[in-house]
């Protein structure tokens, strides 16, 4: 379940990475501003590029980590409690709703929108001011790293689904799926991908809103569907003679060997008694 999660947000990403050509435009513009490209030194105009991505890759596997560890507590205070997998329905739940307010939006409602605190936006002011007197490839690394402290829903909606893995080194691998799914947008920012985003403009709100509800519904789901299977699964080892009630381990073995597991099954009828 996890690794169609996981996959589902490279595919939610790239869909929707066209919605960081708005806010990331400008940032793009400043890591490479001052590159000088001559015909023995071509290469260097991917430089600033490499770092930039390399630098947000950083802060989003971080965010990732921290947020599974988060969903890591959570899964441990709903087990205390009789439930499994608390956190990637409250994830699924939080993505879904997200996905229904952006959606809305797109058809002329208005809803609030939560902004961060002001110190999150001093950090990221004083950090840019600080980085703009350096190199650009060092620039636009450091500006990579700040990318985390950026006002943008889009990027905390899949952090709050990387919180639904329970884990810090699978958060962490969910969001560098994330990073990936935007890297050719990103990339392309200084290529001219805005002037071809422009005719999908109008488009891309609705298109990000689907690929947050389609990453919603694929990790609440998953979760309504692995107990489901668990279930079935026990049900028939406990079929299963006990031991000392077969006689011999191939009869015990074989018995095990007629299991039916639920993606191999070609039909709802029970297993045979």
């Amino acid at each position: 379940m996890t690794l169609t999660l996981i996959a589902t947000v490279l595919l939610a990403s790239l869909v929707g990475s066209l919605h960081c050509t708005g806010m990331c435009g400008g940032i793009v513009a400043l890591c490479v501003n001052g590159t000088e490209v001559t015909p023995r030194r071509s290469f260097a105009r991917w430089q600033p590029h490499a770092a930039y991505n390399f630098g947000r890759l950083l802060t989003y596997a971080s965010l990732g980590a921290v947020s599974g560890m988060i969903g890591s507590a959570i899964d441990l205070g709903g087990s205390a409690l009789g439930f499994s997998r608390v956190a990637i329905v409250l994830a699924g739940a939080a993505m879904i709703l997200i996905g229904l307010v952006a959606l809305l939006r797109t058809r002329g409602m208005t809803f609030g929108c939560i902004r961060p605190p002001r110190f999150v936006a001093k950090i990221l002011s004083l950090g840019v001011s600080a980085a703009r007197r350096l190199p650009p490839t060092r620039r636009s690394l450091i500006i990579g790293l700040l990318t985390g402290f950026l006002p943008c829903g889009w990027l905390y909606a899949f952090v709050i689904a990387s919180a639904g893995t329970g884990s810090a080194a699978l958060g962490a691998v969910t969001m560098a799926a994330f990073w990936l799914g935007t890297v050719p947008v990103m990339l392309g920012l200084g290529l001219g991908a805005q002037s071809i985003a422009g005719p999908l403009k109008k488009h891309v709100p609705a298109l990000s809103a689907i690929a947050l509800l389609l990453v919603g519904t694929v990790a609440v789901m998953g979760r309504l569907t692995v107990p489901a299977y668990a279930e079935q699964i026990d049900t028939q080892m406990k079929q299963m003679p006990q031991e000392g009630q077969s006689s011999t381990v191939q009869e015990q073995m074989k018995k095990m060997g007629e299991i039916t597991l639920p993606c191999c099954s070609l039909d709802d009828s029970p297993p045979d008694r």
